[in-house]
């Protein structure tokens, strides 16, 4: 069993969005890297990236595209 006390210092964060969200900002590369995906994994891909940007950003209160995430 984990040792519960490490399990209560930490934070969690999570985040539950409708998959029919509006698309939010994505870098230039990850534009680029939808294009090479199929339509339907294009649509999933820019909306989990710019989901993911959008929250960590209310977070850490910066803009969407200074947060750095690479795939």
């Amino acid at each position: 069993m984990k040792n519960l006390d490490l399990i209560n210092d930490q934070i969690i964060y999570l985040w539950i969005y409708k998959k029919n969200t509006t698309e939010k900002l994505i870098s230039d590369d990850e534009l680029k890297w939808s294009k090479t995906l199929s339509e339907l994994r294009s649509r999933e891909y820019k909306l989990s990236r710019g989901l993911i940007r959008f929250s960590l950003s209310k977070i850490f209160n910066i803009k969407p595209l200074l947060i750095p995430l690479n795939s």
